[in-house]
């Protein structure tokens, strides 16, 4: 008589192999004061900086994907370089 698969290894077979197969990387706990390896900084975000973030979080639509051509971003890179976007 064949078992019925549980839901967990129902789930796990839909997953690729190559996806199951991943591990995590390794973290080095190498203590000092400043990891430029980790991407962090260790200084306080400037308040100005963060209202800005929080203001532009605020009008953009997140409900919504980018557009895929990235036709704004390359117009406004074009005009800070003065260049054509192609």
């Amino acid at each position: 008589m064949k078992r019925k698969a549980s839901t967990t290894e129902a789930i796990v077979r839909l997953i690729r192999p190559q996806v199951r197969r991943l591990t995590a990387y390794h973290i080095d706990e190498t203590p000092c004061r400043i990891k430029l390896d980790a991407m962090e900084n260790p200084f306080a975000m400037p308040d100005e900086v963060g209202r800005d973030i929080i203001e532009a979080a605020r009008k953009t639509q997140i409900n919504r994907y980018p557009d895929p051509s990235g036709r704004k971003l390359k117009k406004a890179i074009s005009d800070l370089w003065g260049m054509e976007p192609e």
